[in-house]
């Protein structure tokens, strides 16, 4: 339905953003900084996709619930 497009949307708009800051970095020579916004562009459009990583499950244990706290 129409909250999966707009999710989808912000995704990808998020996504964009982060390669166009990628690419600031990149010219700057901030390779770090750019490995930082690659991977956000990538949790991004895996949002959409399905894509996850175990470093993802991990951090949405962690923030829903709350463990350790």
């Amino acid at each position: 339905g129409q909250l999966i497009r707009d999710r989808h949307r912000l995704a990808l708009v998020n996504a964009l953003a982060a390669l166009d800051r990628l690419r600031g970095q990149l010219c700057e020579g901030r390779i770090e900084l750019a490995a930082e916004e690659c991977r956000f562009a990538r949790n991004e459009i895996g949002g959409i996709v399905g894509y996850s990583t175990p470093e993802d499950v991990l951090g949405e244990i962690f923030q829903r619930f709350c463990i350790g706290k």
